[in-house]
């Protein structure tokens, strides 16, 4: 998609400059002046207009360099920001996998204590959970 706009947007400055420079040539054509003058005339339009053709396009490649750089980088910055965020919540899921576990060998440790026995003990778990979540 990228490419298709820069290749767009080329194409649109390369048609102005051509229209401007034939718009130039039929100018000089139908100009009444000799032959020799026309055709001087028509030698230096042309220049003049390949010249700023030329400027254009190199100043269009740079601006799009420094685009396609700026967003690498940005793309760049966004990954490694949700590698950093995956990280943090795997491990917070480790931790609350962990808890889940010794709060279940707790439980099946003491099958025998009625289930409000361990309450005062799961609620502590259950902060540490939604900490790590």
């Amino acid at each position: 998609m990228d490419e298709e706009r820069r290749g767009n947007s080329l194409g649109i400055i390369t048609a102005f400059f051509m229209g401007g420079l034939i718009g130039s040539i039929l100018g000089l054509l139908f100009a009444p002046s000799s032959g020799r003058e026309t055709r001087a005339r028509i030698r230096e339009t042309s220049s003049e207009a390949k010249d700023r053709t030329v400027e254009t396009a190199s100043r269009t490649k740079e601006l799009t360099t420094e685009i396609s750089e700026i967003a690498k980088e940005k793309a760049t910055d966004l990954l490694n920001q949700g590698k950093e965020r995956l990280t943090e919540v795997s491990g917070n899921l480790k931790t609350a996998v962990d808890v889940s576990k010794q709060a279940f060998q707790q439980r099946a440790g003491s099958e025998s204590q009625p289930v409000e026995d361990v309450a005062p003990d799961d609620e502590n778990d259950v902060d540490v959970i939604e900490e790590a979540v």
